[in-house]
């Protein structure tokens, strides 16, 4: 397997498969990344100046082997969709627009209908919580909460509709 050492991390080398270790005098320690609540992984590392920072393990990757970007537009983006999956053959560049088109649809964002609870019938549709919310003058969380079924007794909002989510 090829190893290269990290630019500003001497003590690192990170492999073309995204596996990290710390070199000592006598021998070497693996390092397992972790995974951000936001979705990449990152690895605290001790940088040459001393000072503990947190990286991602694909930055690390893009400045230990890949060429720099065509220009500032250009990011780098797992080809597969996999995060977790930090091969160079995994990773390239590709511009904040298209990263965007590709990625968008697949958002939390879900459609909500709002329901009147006599006839239980279907009065109005939005794209999402926080459109309801907007265009029913009330904070998008009594919406969520509505949506969730977080009241117990009543999941009603203060307007007297229901609001689900439109599967």
């Amino acid at each position: 397997m090829i190893w290269k050492k990290i630019p500003g991390y001497s003590k690192y080398e990170i492999s073309i498969m995204g596996d990290i270790k710390r070199n000592f005098t006598s021998s070497s320690w693996m390092l397992k990344p972790t995974k951000k609540q936001s979705g990449p992984y990152v690895i605290r590392l001790i940088a040459d100046d001393g000072k503990r920072k947190e990286e991602r393990v694909h930055k690390l990757m893009q400045k230990t082997y890949m060429d720099k970007p065509p220009s500032a537009e250009y990011v780098v983006y797992h080809k597969n969709g996999d995060k977790k999956d930090n091969c160079l053959n995994n990773l390239a560049y590709i511009t904040r627009q298209k990263l965007g088109k590709m990625t968008g649809p697949n958002s939390s964002r879900k459609p909500v209908r709002k329901v009147c609870p006599v006839t239980r019938e279907a009065v109005d549709f939005y794209t999402s919580v926080r459109e309801a919310g907007r265009k029913n003058h009330m904070s998008y969380q009594t919406v969520s909460d509505s949506c969730h079924k977080v009241n117990k007794k009543s999941n009603m909002a203060p307007d007297g509709y229901i609001y689900e989510f439109d599967r």
